[in-house]
């Protein structure tokens, strides 16, 4: 059951509008309105009645009559003094603060706007009247919520806001071009930095071309990053870089046009190290323009311990002892996150028999993540020393499930016949992890057999082996799925604030986002039909993401609906929670949390909320760990 407290998480603890993120500063509060300038001026005039001589019959006189002395009137006329300051200040306040309500009740209601989004409906009037409002808010919700629906109209509705007098409008419309994935936007992009010189705004709008991705965006992204700019635009150029390699939204690639010099020196610097070691961690051919000693020489300026864990994996591009050497020092740091990137490089250098004995040496970290880590990077290692195989095999009756699972899967690749034996004693485990294992090594090594084995739980009382006969004779029902269609927003009820997750590794408390409307009502109705009761976290990547509410356990549970995106500017840093997807538009119940700073996530996936109690618990969840119940 829900518990239900009205209002909506906003960082500021204000009404909220879409959220300038950590890449940015907040704007400036806005100009006073014209009638609360006059109010004040109004209750100036009345402080100073207030306090003006009077005649002498009225001033205050002692108890025998006589006049009071001087010091004493001093003293009551500036008590009455401050009292009417206290008294102007708040008059002015009151009057303002009806003021810009009653402008932001002229306009359409946020409610309206995200409908005409879920709907994508781009000719909606509440999105007309949202860019046209005077309140920089509304204009803001409508601009994502048109960035949201996306197209070449879109674009053309979103370009005039490039010109608003508000800093904060005009970066928001940079957000929305970003999202709209359309190309005209990027020449709409090109034109607002020509002119634009607030530093938040030209990051956003960098970061957009990133998203966007293409040779022209690329070629501006280069060209800006060859200009040495501060620190703001530096982040926004160099995560946009770092998310057109990740999508391979580049064109023609030509890294002719990255000064790697320029590049490093933004890594050595606290406020840019983490988008800089981001865009060498995606770089494409990174060995071929970047010298192997200078990165090395790199690592060791950088404090950051997330940047630390991006060069960790960028290092893994390259093959020779030395970086090595210093792999098997980041394979013993002290962050968690970089022992764990560490290791996942280590898997990539197959020929080097100093990599193998690092990996197997992760084993025996105390971290679970970690040794998930290396026994996932130890079937493509080809591990096959007697001592060796048999510490892998030591994992199989490991009290990890997870842990179980995977060296389930590493015997199967290292003993292709010992794996197959061990995938058929546990399918009847009854135990969710490796069940989905054992299916998936004897579908990937003996099909035939397999389709022998498995069609005989086609009718089986677990899920996942219902599921499994089913998808190998092909026989799966394709699910029937739409978008879902919600009653008009004034018959919506109002969401809770806060969700409790209660796992079977303890609770993680999740402040929900009052921009992501629908996605966030989705989820508080499935958790109050009880579909979320039991369900698994069946996807878990060391130092990414724990994705969970999948009732099955082996990814395949859904819903027979889909929800669309709701983006905002808000970024995926630890502890935030979003809506897992395969494509645009195609969530449903599965949802992720981010377990690092997972920057190629940002503008891409809906983040409806963010965990604000047991953020320990959900870093150290588990695949196979299962959710309780949610509250």
């Amino acid at each position: 059951m829900v518990k239900i407290k009205v209002g909506h998480f906003t960082p500021s603890g204000r009404r909220s509008v879409p959220f300038r993120s950590d890449l940015t500063r907040m704007p400036a509060a806005p100009p006073e309105p014209a009638p609360a300038r006059e109010s004040i001026a109004a209750a100036g005039k009345v402080f100073y009645i207030a306090n003006r001589p009077g005649p002498a019959h009225s001033q205050p006189k002692n108890s025998k009559g006589s006049e009071m002395s001087n010091e004493l009137k001093r003293i009551v006329r500036s008590k009455y003094r401050a009292v009417w300051v206290m008294a102007a200040i708040l008059m002015a306040g009151q009057i303002t603060g009806c003021v810009q309500l009653a402008s932001r009740y002229q306009c359409v209601s946020d409610a309206e706007i995200y409908r005409a989004a879920d709907d994508r409906d781009i000719s909606a009037p509440a999105l007309q009247e949202g860019l046209a409002c005077p309140d920089s808010g509304t204009v803001r919700t409508a601009l994502t919520a048109a960035g949201r629906i996306g197209g070449e109209q879109a674009v053309s509705l979103i370009r005039p806001s490039l010109g608003h007098s508000r800093d904060a409008v005009r970066e928001q419309a940079a957000f929305a071009l970003g999202i709209s994935g359309h190309a005209s936007a990027v020449p709409a992009l090109e034109s607002l930095l020509a002119s634009e010189s607030d530093g938040a705004v030209r990051a956003r709008a960098f970061l957009a071309l990133g998203n966007l991705g293409g040779e022209q965006a690329l070629g501006i992204l280069q060209q800006a990053l060859a200009s040495r700019p501060g620190a703001v635009e530096a982040a926004g150029i160099l995560q946009g870089l770092g998310t057109a390699f990740a999508y391979r939204r580049t064109g023609k690639f030509d890294a002719t046009g990255l000064d790697p010099e320029v590049l490093l020196d933004y890594l050595g610097k606290r406020e840019s190290a983490l988008p800089a070691a981001f865009a060498l961690a995606r770089a494409p051919q990174l060995p071929d323009w970047l010298p192997e000693a200078r990165l090395i020489a790199a690592w060791q300026q950088v404090s950051d311990q997330q940047a630390r864990a991006y060069l960790a994996r960028a290092l893994g591009q390259y093959r020779s002892e030395a970086v090595v050497a210093l792999l098997d020092s980041a394979s013993r740091d002290s962050a968690v996150n970089v022992r764990i990137e560490a290791t996942r490089a280590l898997s990539r250098f197959r020929d080097l028999p100093e990599a193998k004995m690092l990996v197997m040496a992760a084993l025996d970290d105390q971290e679970p993540h970690v040794q998930a880590t290396a026994l996932q990077a130890i079937g493509s290692l080809g591990v096959t020393e007697p001592e060796q195989l048999q510490r892998v095999e030591e994992f199989l009756t490991s009290e990890s499930p997870w842990l179980r699972s995977l060296a389930l899967q590493a015997m199967a690749t290292i003993d292709p016949a010992r794996g197959l034996a061990l995938a058929r004693q546990w399918l009847e485990s009854g135990d969710t992890e490796p069940q989905r294992v054992a299916i998936g090594v004897l579908g990937n090594m003996a099909p035939a057999e397999s389709r022998r084995i498995l069609s005989a739980y086609a009718d089986s009382n677990d899920a996942i082996l219902r599921q499994a006969a089913c998808s190998v004779n092909r026989q799966c029902p394709e699910p029937q799925s739409g978008p879902k269609r919600w009653p008009p927003a004034a018959q919506l009820e109002p969401l809770p604030q806060r969700v409790t997750l209660r796992t079977s590794r303890g609770d993680i408390v999740i402040a929900l986002f009052e921009d992501t409307p629908y996605t966030s009502r989705s989820i508080v109705e499935l958790a109050r039909s009880g579909y979320y009761d039991g369900s698994f976290f069946s996807r878990v990547i060391p130092n990414f993401v724990a994705q969970g509410g999948d009732p099955v356990g082996d990814g395949s549970g859904s819903v027979e609906f889909t929800l669309r995106e709701e983006l905002s500017a808000r970024s995926h840093r630890p502890g935030t929670v979003g809506l897992a997807t395969s494509g645009k538009d195609t969530g449903g119940a599965q949802f992720f949390i981010n377990t690092a700073p997972n920057l190629h996530l940002d503008n891409n996936y809906t983040l409806f909320g963010e965990v604000i109690s047991g953020l320990d618990v959900a870093m150290k969840l588990q695949q196979g760990d299962r959710i309780l119940g949610i509250e």
